[in-house]
């Protein structure tokens, strides 16, 4: 029980101890990290060569003394993966690229744009780690949930952030990866829906020039339920908000819609192995 105090209590330290400041490309496994105290990672004297020996922070009096803790492995990488998901979230707030993006998730142009994608999506200032998780099924398993309140909905929405086990860590973001590709995906469903053209939409959402009747018969079931709207002009709203999905998927976009007589409408996106495509009627939930 004690453990587990101090360790809440060290990643209430460590979480609050970030200010706005210049990432620096400094590799996280570094023997210590500083913040209002400071942090080291040793190998400990036990016979359990998993175990480190990890130093909280003293200072404002919440640690009397230098009190040694026992952490597993992966103990000691959640603090890891915690402390790269701060450095993330301060590189964004003070106007910045976080460093150390993988390259699976780059875009053809080689382009990752963070610092674009979170604008878009929260209010800055209110973002902060909220979760750190390890998911063996991905091949980064690492998993920080990144928390804020959203840009257009004044609601909390998270956004995953996923690490590797490289050194230095890098990540990546589904969020970061697909936010150039939401205002493309919309222009070109509302086309296909204004033209009524049921076997070119399905041959973009099967990505074969001969659609299945299956995707056909769900497309001409969801141009069938927007003739309702009138889509000849149409304002596109900037209230684009995240839906957020499981461990398993990336998470996938909302976005409000006027039709050319008033009426407002949402278009809902779904992303996962690197595509963006619409959500038919049939997938709605």
């Amino acid at each position: 029980m004690k453990k587990v105090l101090a360790l809440a209590l060290y990643a209430v330290l460590l979480i609050s101890a970030y200010s706005c400041k210049p990432a620096v490309e400094t590799p996280l496994q570094e023997e210590s990290f500083s913040t209002s105290g400071s942090l080291s990672l040793m190998p400990s004297n036990s016979n359990n060569t998993s175990e480190l020996l990890v130093a909280t922070p003293d200072s404002d009096g919440l640690a009397d003394s230098a009190a040694l803790l026992l952490l597993s492995e992966d103990e000691a990488e959640m603090i890891r993966v915690m402390i790269a998901g701060k450095q993330f979230i301060s590189a964004l707030q003070c106007g910045e690229q976080p460093i150390n993006a993988s390259e699976r998730f780059a875009m053809p142009d080689g382009g990752l744009d963070a610092l674009a994608a979170f604008e878009r999506f929260f209010i800055m200032d209110t973002l902060y780690v909220s979760g750190v998780f390890i998911n063996p099924k991905k091949a980064e398993p690492y998993i920080c949930m990144i928390s804020g309140i959203g840009r257009y909905r004044m609601e909390t929405q998270r956004v995953q952030l996923h690490f590797d086990r490289s050194e230095p860590i890098k990540w990546s973001c589904s969020l970061v990866y697909y936010n150039p590709l939401i205002d493309y995906t919309i222009e070109r469903y509302l086309g296909y829906l204004r033209d009524e053209d049921a076997y070119g939409l399905a041959s973009w959402l099967s990505g074969w020039p001969e659609p299945d009747d299956a995707i056909i018969s769900a497309v001409r079931k969801t141009i069938d339920y927007y003739t309702q709207h009138d889509l000849s002009e149409v304002i596109i709203k900037d209230d684009l908000w995240i839906v957020e999905s499981d461990f398993y998927y990336a998470e996938g976009y909302r976005r409000g819609i006027v039709d050319a007589i008033g009426y407002s409408f949402c278009l809902e996106l779904i992303c996962g192995d690197g595509y963006c495509f619409p959500c038919l009627v049939d997938w709605m939930a």
